[in-house]
C-alpha cells in the first residue's frame, strides 16, 4: 500500500482542530446531561447522612417507573384484600347479629 500524503495550510489544520475540539466538547456536554447526581438521604435517631452518586438518567428514570407500577400494584392488591376483608366482616357480623333478632321469647321482650 502507498501511503499518501494530504498537505494544508497551518490556518486550515488549526480550523479543524479548533471544530474537532467543539464536537468533542459538544459530545462531552450531551454526555453530561444524560447523567444526574442522585443525593440519597438516610434518617436515623439524631443523625441524618446525605450521600450522593452519579447515575444515568434513562437508567434511573426505568427503575423509577418499574417501581411506581410495582407500587400500584401492591395498592390495588392491597385495596381488593381491604375490600374482601370488609366483605367476610360484614357477612360474620350478619351471622351474629341474625341469631339475635330470631329469639322472640315473650321473656326477651320484659327485658327490652
Amino acid at each position: 500500500m502507498i501511503e499518501k500524503t494530504i498537505t494544508m495550510s497551518m490556518y486550515e489544520y488549526k480550523m479543524l482542530s479548533t471544530e474537532a475540539e467543539i464536537a468533542r466538547e459538544a459530545y462531552n456536554q450531551l454526555k453530561e446531561e444524560k447523567m444526574v447526581f442522585l443525593t440519597l438521604g438516610t434518617r436515623a435517631m439524631d443523625t441524618s447522612q446525605m450521600s450522593g452518586q452519579i447515575v444515568d438518567k434513562d437508567e434511573l428514570l426505568s427503575k423509577m417507573q418499574k417501581h411506581l407500577s410495582l407500587m400500584k400494584k401492591r395498592g390495588e392488591e392491597r385495596e381488593t384484600s381491604y375490600i374482601q376483608r370488609i366483605v367476610d366482616l360484614e357477612k360474620q357480623l350478619s351471622i351474629i347479629q341474625a341469631p339475635i333478632k330470631a329469639v322472640s321469647k315473650w321473656w326477651h321482650k320484659l327485658l327490652k
